[in-house]
């Protein structure tokens, strides 16, 4: 009870500062610096990020940690995915979701990697938080399977040089699903949806798209980079067969674990 007091608060510590911020500001992350939108004009009022600077168009997917609508960049003029934090729920993890989107976007603004959506801007909308990234037009796995075994080896290998540097930094994708790999428009492969990210190691919560989930995640074992390349297995899988791995919808290990949290897949 206590742990998740604490988390709240410093949920709402976190967004205090960043709504008195007068001006954009620089978190640092092992060195590197990463600019935050502070979403405050100078006079310290908090304005309507979404309305002053984006205009959200239509909604285009959900994971675990949010919603994400296509958005106009009105100050760019481009088009830009726009990812939004659902509310309402607090992590299992002890941490609260506002930490583990902060988290989220930080991880991925480090990252730099080709084979990796691109994040842009963050800020706070209204008190919930938001960031941007690339507008990938392209279609997933799930939506070209079945695939010629070169186009699918392809794909895979762009995602497996995501998950290297991922896993140099001792971090976990697992969600990997023919629903969070892309084919961009330079038919290179492009790894999205960090929600369910977290360090290696023993986890608390089983996360992740069923039929994709590595056994030892619903065995409750300590996690490391074999966790997500089980399910890049399973997933090489369902793009050369557009046949779900083990021939059902949801391996007999996950539908004998009741607990399982199943993302869309």
């Amino acid at each position: 009870m206590q742990s998740k007091a604490n988390a709240a608060a410093r949920s709402r510590e976190t967004l205090r500062c960043l709504a008195h911020a007068h001006h954009d500001y620089e978190l640092t992350v092992n060195g590197v610096a990463v600019t935050i939108n502070s979403g405050v004009v100078a006079d310290g009022v908090q304005r309507d990020l979404t309305s002053d600077r984006y205009t959200e168009l239509d909604r285009i997917g959900q994971g675990g940690m949010g919603v994400v609508f296509r958005a106009t960049d009105k100050k760019l003029g481009a088009t830009v995915a726009l990812k939004r934090l659902l509310e309402g729920r607090e992590s299992s993890t002890g941490s609260s979701r506002v930490e583990l989107f902060h988290q989220e976007y930080r991880t991925l603004a480090l990252l730099a990697h080709p084979h990796v959506v691109r994040v842009e801007d963050f800020g706070v909308d209204q008190g919930v938080p938001f960031y941007t990234m690339e507008l990938l037009e392209g279609a997933d796995l799930y939506s070209l399977a079945p695939l010629a075994w070169r186009e699918a080896c392809s794909l895979v290998r762009d995602t497996c040089s995501a998950l290297a540097l991922l896993h140099s930094r001792r971090l976990l994708h697992r969600d990997l699903s023919p629903r969070n790999i892309k084919r961009a428009d330079n038919g290179r492969a492009k790894l999205i949806d960090f929600g369910a990210m977290s360090p290696m190691g023993h986890a608390r919560q089983v996360i992740g798209t069923p039929p994709f989930v590595a056994p030892e995640v619903l065995g409750g074992h300590a996690l490391d980079a074999r966790t997500d390349l089980y399910s890049v297995g399973a997933t090489l899988y369902f793009a050369l067969t557009a046949v779900w791995p083990l021939g059902t919808r949801c391996p007999p290990t996950c539908r004998r674990w009741s607990g399982c949290r199943r993302r869309s897949s």
